[in-house]
């Protein structure tokens, strides 16, 4: 049986010796596995089973829950700390509220492999100020582009530069979008054109012009009432941790 690629998104003790895992298998989906006998085990081996690791892995069963047999971390990475472990945090409460069980998406897979490469990547030594300011900006702009990536797998993928009507965005214009209706012209409307427009720069691949604080408050306020649509009257308990820590945020 050829080996699984594989994330941890979530675990909890389960009786005297087990660990119940929520897994993110590449070429199963969001998958619910039990790893028997590893807490207390000789080896350590449930530290190896923890989330941002990427696994090697092979599982048995065909359950709702299946039996983890064999695991090898790939790739050992150190434990985001700070505003970085609240984003790791944020990334896999979002997967695991929102992913279907047992359907893969490979495209989301791998866009989330390089943006947790991109998370547990120490900065650069020099200039530190400057570093940290421009890869705030680039995590921010990865972010809402996994977002976006997000929510067209689950099946709303918005074009950004078009209203419902067929015409095209503009900058100066003002806007309402949801999930539903998608994005729709209105003289008060919260978002401006300038917004969408840099949102779906980020769709495509670039993040030119998103330097503006501003432009990033409203980029993520946007994302976030859309991903509240899905998240119904319970929001992420990593949103409070990240407000209380973020002014803004």
């Amino acid at each position: 049986m050829a080996p699984l690629s594989a994330f941890v998104l979530h675990r909890r003790a389960y009786g005297e010796k087990d660990l119940l895992l929520e897994l993110w298998v590449r070429e199963l989906g969001r998958v619910p596995a039990m790893a028997h006998r590893v807490r207390g085990s000789r080896g350590n081996r449930q530290a190896e089973l923890v989330p941002y690791q990427l696994l090697e892995l092979q599982l048995r069963g065909r359950g709702e829950v299946r039996s983890l047999q064999h695991w090898e971390i790939q790739r050992l990475s150190p434990a985001p700390v700070g505003n970085d472990a609240l984003v790791g945090l944020y990334l896999n409460e979002l997967l695991v509220r929102l992913l279907p069980r047992q359907e893969p998406e490979v495209e989301l897979f791998e866009h989330y492999r390089l943006l947790l490469e991109f998370l547990l990547s120490p900065p650069s030594p020099a200039n530190l100020d400057a570093v940290a300011e421009d890869r705030g900006q680039q995590l921010e702009a990865r972010l809402r582009a996994f977002e976006l990536t997000l929510l067209g797998a689950l099946g709303y993928g918005l074009d950004l530069l078009h209203t419902q009507g067929g015409m095209a965005v503009d900058s100066d214009g003002r806007y309402v979008v949801d999930l539903q209706g998608g994005v729709r012209a209105l003289t008060d409307g919260p978002w401006s054109g300038r917004v969408l427009q840099s949102l779906a720069a980020l769709q495509q691949g670039t993040s030119a012009n998103q330097s503006a604080l501003e432009l990033r408050r409203q980029q993520r306020q946007l994302l976030r009432s859309l991903l509240s649509e899905l998240l119904g009257d319970r929001p992420l308990a990593a949103w409070g941790m990240i407000r209380q820590r973020t002014p803004g945020g």
